[in-house]
């Protein structure tokens, strides 16, 4: 096996194990890329401690909404031009999940 392979190895594990860390605690994908990850992370804390009925619940929820979308436009704009590009682009190719077949 080539070094080059085994590179590209090592990088599909690391690769999969962050998608499957990202599965198993949803939250994870809203601190990835985002400035304000530790404001979010605090309030996820005191949403999970507030009661359903507390009038602060649903108000902490459109704060942590509107610092979700600041801190990854903040994000962003930092952001090397190679990231910039593949946002704007998008994805243009089709993924194909072998494990399912």
């Amino acid at each position: 096996m080539s070094q080059k392979s085994r590179r590209w190895d090592e990088f599909t594990v690391m690769q999969l194990l962050s998608q499957k860390w990202a599965s198993q605690n949803p939250k994870l994908r809203d601190y990835a890329c985002n400035s304000f990850a530790m404001k979010l992370v605090i309030i996820d804390i005191a949403l999970d401690k507030l009661s359903d009925d507390n009038p602060l619940k649903a108000k902490l929820k459109e704060v942590r909404e509107a610092l979700k979308l600041q801190g990854e436009a903040m994000y962003i704009s930092v952001s090397d031009t190679l990231t910039n590009l593949g946002l704007k682009v998008g994805k243009t190719y089709k993924t194909i999940d072998l494990s399912k077949e």
